[in-house]
């Protein structure tokens, strides 16, 4: 076999590795309800980050208390652990529910 297939099909495996995690990764949209209220979104995202284990952008203020979050966790059963976290931590959180809104841009 020549060294060009043999990169050919490497390449080609890891790329569909690649996918696959990809595909596996799990995304989860949340409505928090900060104990004390903060219009500083980073700090909001950094915040529930460390909390959560979970890397988290920041989406959205829908209030100075309320705010939207979408936590990207490598598979279901992480997220479900991560929001668990944030639900615990009633410090920062009076409420963590997931955002169920259906969006406009959806079909």
């Amino acid at each position: 076999m020549s060294d060009r297939w043999v990169f050919f099909i490497s390449a080609s495996m890891m790329l569909i590795a690649a996918c696959s995690s990809v595909a596996n990764a799990a995304e989860l949209r949340l409505l928090v309800k900060l104990h004390q209220a903060s219009a500083d979104g980073d700090a909001i995202a950094a915040q529930a980050s460390a909390i959560s284990g979970a890397s988290v952008r920041y989406k959205a203020a829908v209030s100075g208390g309320w705010h939207a979050l979408e936590l990207t966790c490598p598979d279901t059963a992480t997220c479900d652990s991560a929001v668990a976290r944030l639900r615990a931590d009633h410090a920062t959180y009076d409420v963590v529910q997931l955002d169920e809104r259906k969006s406009i841009l959806a079909h």
